[in-house]
């Protein structure tokens, strides 16, 4: 089996578990001689099989293009691809390991969103080699920040990325693999079980908003935001604990116990939750957009504590909003 053929393979396992990745996020990518082959930006890694979502740049050129300043590095691509090198193009370039692949696993962004994320890791995977970076803007700012964090040393083969996810750079699948898997062995949080939704409430919620264009999400995790009071709290308190949260489901969260009247103005929010009875989700929301309503779920329902919860500045949000990078990305997921 090519290298190829292996990355894609772990790609679509580790891209269809939405523990690990969610919808267009997350991203990976192997080095071989001088071209860096990376996820192209707004691709979803469980699609590796199916579709061609691996960009290939050269390498001494993304490098260049980095210390100039760039922010888009389509220039480095080989041959004539249509498609955009990930986001996170930079960090991969940058990072010496062959393979590198960027999780936002439920478990560790539990940890990453923490104001004490930090120490609690520092804890839960003493031995290891990694390090730890305060959250910065993805992209070029986020390689900067790791570049600094590491300075002179040997690369890490763990970076946790407060409020935002985890990397694994290794020189073997396997071994990148095996390092997941510790990681995740340690970082393992058990779920609240939210409350339990009755069907017959459901469908009155359901019927009660299908005229304002909402609907009820397939994912029944979801409605622990409306179910759960630490879920609630937080959806009110900590709406976007990670950038990703941010770029396809808003700033804030819509928190109303009745619909609103029928002038309202301004765009529907994505997803309407009424404490007590339920979530609903506007009719055209993309799957990506669904997937990271249902990761918000998984990781508020592994927080137990409103008060240690460290969620994205107001600046930090209208960073991510107004990216032409992730306004490109956004456009590639709307169905």
């Amino acid at each position: 089996m090519t290298v190829h053929e292996q990355v894609i393979r772990y790609s679509t396992e580790v891209g269809s578990d939405p523990m690990l990745i969610q919808g267009a996020g997350g991203n990976a990518s192997w080095k071989d001689g001088t071209t860096l082959w990376i996820k192209a930006s707004g691709t979803w890694l469980s699609d590796a099989a199916q579709k061609d979502i691996f960009v290939p740049i050269d390498i001494p050129q993304t490098l260049a293009l980095i210390d100039s300043g760039a922010s888009d590095l389509s220039a480095a691509r080989i041959g004539n691809s249509h498609l955009r090198p990930s986001i996170e193009t930079c960090l991969h370039a940058l990072l010496p390991q062959k393979f590198v692949i960027h999780f936002h696993a439920v478990d560790v962004i539990a940890h990453a969103a923490l104001r004490d994320g930090r120490d609690k890791l520092a804890q839960r995977l003493q031995g290891l080699d990694w390090t730890w970076v305060d959250y910065v803007k993805p992209g070029p700012d986020l390689a900067r920040a790791v570049t600094a964090s590491i300075g002179q040393a040997k690369a890490p083969e763990i970076l946790v990325l407060g409020n935002h996810g985890l990397v694994i750079a290794a020189p073997t699948l396997e071994h990148l693999d095996h390092l997941l898997k510790e990681v995740l062995a340690r970082c393992a949080i058990p779920p609240r079980i939210a409350p339990a939704t009755l069907p017959e409430q459901l469908a009155s919620l359901a019927a009660q908003w299908d005229d304002m264009g909402y609907v009820l999400p397939e994912d029944q995790r979801c409605h622990a935001l409306a179910l759960d009071a630490v879920c609630l709290h937080l959806a009110g308190t900590a709406w976007v604990l990670y950038p990703d949260h941010a770029v396809f489901l808003g700033a804030h969260a819509t928190i109303v116990d009745t619909p609103w009247a029928s002038g309202r103005t301004g765009p529907a929010p994505e997803c309407v939750i009424v404490p007590g009875r339920g979530v609903l989700v506007r009719k055209d929301l993309s799957a990506g957009q669904l997937a990271m309503l249902s990761c918000y779920a998984d990781v508020t329902l592994r927080l137990d504590s409103t008060e240690e919860v460290a969620p994205l500045s107001h600046s930090d949000i209208a960073e991510l909003l107004n990216w032409d990078a992730e306004k490109y990305r956004q456009s590639l997921n709307a169905v």
